[in-house]
C-alpha cells in the first residue's frame, strides 16, 4: 500500500492530483475509481483512509458482480441477476448470463431476487417501460416517438378511435387526449416523430390533404341540423 503524504520540503501533495487515490476508508468496487488507475473489473478494494491508494482483495465471479450495500455503506459481491427496484422488468433487461426465457415480466423481491410473474403469450412481446413491463401485441408497440390516434390501433387493442395517445417507442401507449367533439388526423395520414397525429376541430383544416374529408364531414352536419 502506498500512502501519499505531502513531501518533506513542503512540496505539492502526492495525493492532491492523484484520482487514484481513497477519499475515505471502507470498502470500495472498482468503477469507483476511474478507468485509468487500471483496475481489474468486477473487484473489490479496500481503503484503509483518505489519502492511500487502495487494496484490492476480492474478486467477484462470473455469476455475480460488485455492488454498494447501504447501513452500513460497503462493497459486496452479489448475485449477478439480482434486482432492487420495486417495478416490473422484461426478461431482456437482465445480462444473458442470467438465462432468463425470452418474452417474460418479472418482478424483483423483498431480498433482491428475480421472481416470474408470466410469460408472454402467442407472439406477445414484453415492453419495459417507467411505470411496469408488460405483454402486448408486437403491433401495439410503439414504433416511434410521436402521438397517434386510437384509430391506427388493431380493434382488440381495446383502445378509443377518436383518441390520442402519446407513443414512445418500444413502449406501450398512453392516454393524450380525447379529440371529441373534434377529429383525428390519423384518418388522413400516418403518424410519424415528424408528423404527429393530432387532434382538429370538426371544421378546421390544417393542412390541404384535409379540405375534401372535412368539407364532406361539415357539410353532412349543415345538412341534418337544417332538417
Amino acid at each position: 500500500m502506498l500512502e501519499c503524504d505531502a513531501k518533506a520540503s513542503g512540496g505539492s501533495d502526492d495525493c492532491a492530483t492523484n484520482p487514484c487515490a481513497c477519499t475515505k476508508s471502507g470498502k470500495v468496487c472498482n468503477d469507483a475509481f476511474p478507468s485509468t488507475c487500471g483496475l481489474v473489473a468486477n473487484t473489490m478494494h479496500t481503503c484503509d483512509g483518505d489519502r492511500k491508494l487502495s487494496t484490492e482483495n476480492d474478486t467477484c465471479t462470473a455469476d455475480q458482480f460488485c455492488a454498494i450495500q447501504p447501513n452500513p455503506v460497503s462493497a459486496l459481491c452479489k448475485p449477478l441477476c439480482n434486482c432492487m427496484s420495486a417495478t416490473t422488468h422484461c426478461s431482456s433487461t437482465f445480462k444473458p448470463a442470467c438465462k432468463l426465457p425470452a418474452q417474460s415480466v418479472y418482478r424483483c423481491t423483498a431480498d433482491g431476487r428475480v421472481q416470474k410473474i408470466e410469460d408472454c403469450k402467442g407472439t406477445n412481446v414484453c415492453v419495459p417501460s417507467s411505470m411496469k413491463a408488460k405483454c402486448i401485441p408486437p403491433e401495439c408497440a410503439c414504433k416511434d416517438d410521436t402521438t397517434r390516434c386510437g384509430s391506427t390501433f388493431p380493434a382488440t387493442f381495446g383502445v378509443v378511435a377518436n383518441t390520442l395517445y402519446q407513443c414512445k417507442k418500444g413502449d406501450p401507449t398512453t392516454l393524450a387526449q380525447d379529440c371529441n367533439p373534434g377529429i383525428c388526423s390519423a384518418c388522413i395520414q400516418a403518424a410519424t416523430a415528424e408528423s404527429p397525429d393530432k387532434c382538429n376541430k370538426l371544421c378546421e383544416c390544417k393542412t390541404t390533404e384535409m379540405v375534401r374529408f372535412l368539407f364532406v364531414i361539415c357539410s353532412s352536419l349543415m345538412l341534418l341540423s337544417q332538417g
